[in-house]
Parts: structure tokens; C-alpha cells; sequence
């Protein structure tokens, strides 16, 4: 049985939920205390979860690192109220979330969301994820089994895109963040560089990257199930 994760910080939209999902057939784990949302995606291994929680409150980027820190790569869906903007819903989508739906709803379009991730899900899955374990005390990376060894510099690098996926970061960006340039200044050349060597130590084809992907206008992320010795 598909086993789904709904996280809330008010008990009262509990039902609204979790009822039409186990009437889908799905076992549905729910949390009420935020700080135990990594504790139950261990112990559960939800295919999917479903945030109901205060977005003024709550940090949906925090949240959705939550879930990322653990090491799966699981679909988020998070529900909001009718009036947030599409500016708003666009930076829950940019803070990691799959799909948001809007409140009221009618429960055959929150059925139908959940079908959906899930088909995504699946096809990830297929698509042969894969797996880094980063060392940081050697800068030794295992890519599926096989060591690689990085230079300071690209462990660095390769370090801090696996801690923030699965956002992306621009090439000024990441020289403001790593290296301590000023807005504007350094060469977004050398982040090019240090890119184009760490994909021809890690990718099968690096012409064809599959760990480290870049999308235009957003810059570059990592795509892989991580772990850290």
C-alpha cells in the first residue's frame, strides 16, 4: 500500500485531508509537531507528502529542506488559502514544492494532484537516480560505488549545491556565497570551470549531465539521492 505523509499545525484540517486519501486507498501518517517531520519520513518512507501548515509562520523552503535533508526524493505538495498570489504560490514552487493547490478544494482535484506526483515519482525512480556519498574529511565522493577524489575547491562546490537541492544557484550567486565576491565581481568563468571538471569526474557523459544540472536563467543544482560520511 502507497503510504502518504500529511504534516499540519492545526489539527482542525486534519479530516479534510487524510479522508479522502484513505478513501483512495492510501495509508496516510500524519504530524502535528513540525520537529518531528524528519523522525516520520524515516520511520514511514512516505511517496509523498502533503504540507498544510502557516506559510507566514513557516518557512516553505525550510520545510521542504526538511524533507530533502533525509535523503529520498519525495514529492511535496503544500495546500494554501485562496488568496495567495501567484507570486506566492511561484516562491513555494522555487523553495522546492511540487504542485500547490489552493483551499476550499474539492476532493477528486486533491486526488487527482496526488495521482499525478505520484506518476512523476515513479518515473524519477526509473530514470536511475543517482546516488553521491561525500566525505569530508578525504574530499572523497563515491558516484553509485565508484570513489572519486575532488580537489578542495570542487568538494566545496559540490558540497554546498547537495546541501541546497534541489535549488539552483547561478554562477554570480555561487561566487557571492562560497567565495566571498562582491555582487558583481569575479569571474563567473571560473564557476564554469570548476562545473565542466566536476562533471567529467562524476557523469557517465558529461556532455549529457545528470548530477549536475544547470537550467537556464536558474543556474546550476545537484539531481541525486545524497549521503554524508
Amino acid at each position: 500500500m502507497t503510504t502518504l505523509l500529511t504534516v499540519y499545525d492545526n489539527p482542525h484540517y486534519l479530516p479534510k485531508l487524510n479522508e479522502p486519501l484513505e478513501q483512495e486507498g492510501y495509508a496516510v501518517a500524519a504530524v502535528t509537531r513540525l520537529e518531528q517531520i524528519a523522525n516520520k519520513v524515516r520511520e514511514v518512507e512516505p511517496m509523498l507528502v502533503v504540507f498544510h501548515v502557516d506559510l507566514e509562520t513557516h518557512d516553505p523552503r525550510r520545510l521542504c529542506a526538511t524533507i530533502h535533508s533525509v535523503g529520498h526524493i519525495i514529492p511535496i505538495l503544500f495546500v494554501v488559502p485562496l488568496y495567495f498570489s501567484a507570486q506566492q504560490v511561484a516562491s513555494i514552487l522555487d523553495a522546492g514544492a511540487d504542485d500547490v493547490l489552493k483551499r476550499p478544494f474539492a476532493p477528486s482535484e486533491l486526488k487527482a494532484r496526488v495521482r499525478a506526483l505520484l506518476r512523476r515519482s515513479k518515473k524519477l525512480e526509473l530514470d536511475e537516480i543517482v546516488r553521491l556519498r561525500l566525505d569530508p574529511r578525504t574530499h572523497i565522493v563515491q558516484v553509485n560505488q565508484r570513489e572519486v577524489e575532488l580537489t578542495p575547491v570542487e568538494f566545496e562546490l559540490l558540497n554546498f549545491l547537495c546541501k541546497t537541492r534541489p535549488h539552483f544557484h547561478t554562477a554570480p550567486d555561487l561566487l557571492q556565497r562560497l567565495w566571498d565576491y562582491p555582487p558583481q565581481g569575479g569571474d563567473t568563468a571560473l564557476v564554469r570551470n570548476h562545473i565542466r571538471n566536476l562533471r567529467l569526474k562524476l557523469e557517465s557523459d558529461p556532455d549529457r549531465p545528470r548530477v549536475l544540472v544547470s537550467q537556464y536563467g536558474r543556474g546550476y543544482s545537484v539531481r541525486a539521492l545524497v549521503r554524508q560520511s
